[in-house]
């Protein structure tokens, strides 16, 4: 099976004894998954708190098709080391892989808590995207029509924009699920230097679940992003 996890993983080897991290590599660059499953299960057990012994065994699982125990030991390693992102990151993706919506919204809304710029490339990424239903129609509606659950804090202003004193307003479309989960944060106008920020910043909010009663599975609206100097 094609690795689906280098990515994530070029930054996932920060603990654990050097001869683990060496043979760990070595595994991970040879695509040898029951090499790397052996180590990881020592390393587990010599210490077993150790966060990214966990999330290695879990990709060397996923990789095997053991979607099961490779969710358990992401889920392990996330409780670990709450502030990581990588843990959520892969359970989304093996949720999408196994065509497990929840499982792969539970990853995504857990990566988003975390770092909304890596949720946003992760629900754009394939199988993500699909299964999500990004991609499909949605009903459009006025932003007023929209009840907000949570708004996160206004993102800080990009340095580089700040440092040019590029200001603007961007527009981004903002598709959110039944459950009132950002699927898609995508720019539509404004400079281009602030999109980024702008859709990162949309793919953190959350509404309220869309009634029942309707007949809509996707919501779609214009979120109005000003981005003014003082």
């Amino acid at each position: 099976m094609t690795p689906w996890f280098p990515l994530v993983l070029s930054c996932a080897l920060l603990a654990g004894a050097p001869d683990f991290k060496e043979e760990a590599n070595r595994s991970l660059a040879a695509g040898d998954w029951a090499r790397l499953q052996a180590l990881a299960e020592a390393q587990t057990a010599l210490a077993p708190r150790d966060a990214d012994a966990h999330l290695l065994l879990g990709v060397a699982l996923a990789n095997q098709g053991r979607s099961a125990e490779a969710i358990a030991a992401f889920r392990t390693a996330g409780g670990l080391a709450p502030d990581q992102v990588q843990p959520w990151y892969n359970l989304c993706l093996v949720g999408a892989q196994a065509m497990q919506r929840s499982l792969a919204a539970e990853g995504l809304d857990e990566v988003a808590k975390r770092n909304d710029g890596v949720a946003l490339k992760l629900m754009r990424l394939a199988p993500v995207e699909d299964i999500l239903g990004a991609n499909l129609p949605a009903t459009e509606v006025e932003p007023k029509d929209v009840k907000v659950r949570y708004q996160p804090p206004a993102p800080r202003y990009p340095t580089d924009s700040q440092g040019r004193r590029t200001e603007g307003t961007v527009l981004v479309m903002v598709v959110h699920d039944r459950e009132g989960r950002v699927i898609r944060a995508q720019a539509i106008s404004g400079p281009e230097a602030l999109c980024p920020t702008a859709e990162a910043y949309a793919a953190c909010w959350r509404f309220f679940p869309i009634p029942k009663e309707s007949a809509a599975e996707r919501f779609a609206f214009l979120l109005t992003m000003p981005f003014r100097l003082r």
